[in-house]
Order: C-alpha cells, then sequence, then structure tokens
C-alpha cells in the first residue's frame, strides 16, 4: 500500500493556503490604510489648531512658505517636529502656485498646506487648486479679495474613501467648485 497525499489532496491544501494568505494579506493593508488616514488626520488637526492659534496672536496665517521649513513650523505653529516630520506623514507647506507642491493622491504620506503666495514672495491675486478623486475633479480657492495670508486649505489623501479631505481655516473666505460633491472636511 501506497503513503501520500493524492494531486487532488494537495491541491486543496495549496487553495487554502492560498485563500488565508489572500484574507490577511487584504486585512494588512485595508489596516495600513486606516493608520495613514488617522495619522493625517492627527497631523492635520494639529496643524489646524496651530494655524488657528497663530491666526488669534498675529492677525494673519502661517504662510505656506514659513511652514516648508521644519523649525520654523515648529516654532510658529507649537507642533513637535517629530509630528511634523513622523515616519509615516509629513507637513507640506506650499506658496502659490508650484510645481514642486502639487497634491498627489498616491502619496498618502502628505498633509498639504496651502496659502496664496507666489515663490518670490509677492502676493498671488488669487489662488486655486483642482484635486481629482477618480472621475471627480473639485477646485478649492483662496479669493483674490483678502490679504496674502488670510486664509489657508489643508489637503490629504483618505485612502480608505479614495478621496482628498480639504479643509479650510476659520477665517478668509476659501471656497470650493461644488458643495455636494466637493465639501470641505470638518476635522
Amino acid at each position: 500500500m501506497k503513503r501520500g497525499f493524492t494531486i487532488v489532496e494537495v491541491l486543496v491544501v495549496i487553495g487554502v493556503i492560498t485563500l488565508l494568505a489572500t484574507i490577511v494579506t487584504t486585512a494588512y493593508v485595508m489596516y495600513q490604510d486606516r493608520s495613514y488616514d488617522a495619522q493625517a488626520r492627527g497631523l492635520a488637526n494639529s496643524v489646524r489648531a496651530g494655524a488657528e492659534r497663530y491666526f488669534n496672536r498675529n492677525n494673519d496665517y502661517p504662510s505656506g512658505t514659513q511652514l516648508s521649513n521644519l523649525a520654523t513650523a515648529h516654532s510658529m505653529l507649537g507642533v513637535p517636529i517629530a509630528n511634523l516630520d513622523g515616519p509615516n506623514v509629513q507637513l507640506r507647506g506650499c506658496a502659490g502656485v508650484s510645481s514642486t507642491c502639487i497634491p498627489n493622491p498616491h502619496d498618502k504620506t502628505k498633509v498639504y498646506y496651502l496659502t496664496k503666495l507666489d515663490s518670490d514672495g509677492t502676493a498671488a491675486r488669487s489662488y486655486s487648486i483642482t484635486l481629482k478623486s477618480g472621475s471627480t475633479a473639485c477646485t478649492y480657492s483662496l479669493p483674490s479679495g483678502e490679504s496674502i495670508r488670510g486664509s489657508y486649505l489643508l489637503a490629504y489623501w483618505s485612502s480608505q474613501d479614495a478621496t482628498w479631505k480639504v479643509a479650510r481655516s476659520s477665517q478668509g473666505r476659501p471656497t470650493t467648485s461644488n458643495a455636494t460633491t466637493c465639501p470641505f472636511t470638518a476635522l
């Protein structure tokens, strides 16, 4: 009498192991996405709170250029540098229209702080950014009628929802192209 497994038994075991590996891998990826989203939301909250405190003291918000430097961002916002430049999520200060600071949904490690100030230090007339989520394109704007640092936008990519989460300053008049399909996020 021969001992061993039949080919059918081996294939069934391989199938079960493959199924379990797929379930575990999917759960792990979802866990990672939730973790990145929570960290990005936490950093965005910290930056928002720091920017609002700064506004209360100085009657304007820090510029994106100022917050692109971690030491300056730390001193202006009161957020620890380790939080601003963490291993998984980092703050990216951006001012005006710049090719070096176009929010990318494939980079879930950034929280973007956007203000209207051109890279040469002059005030932009207005600032608009279009963020795409699938087939939906949303345009968020900082209008020309307010001061250079009169408002800001905070944006991060939510992997769980597969959409941009965009928050705005409490002061100023940031707008959205469609309040229904492109709402501002309450942090």
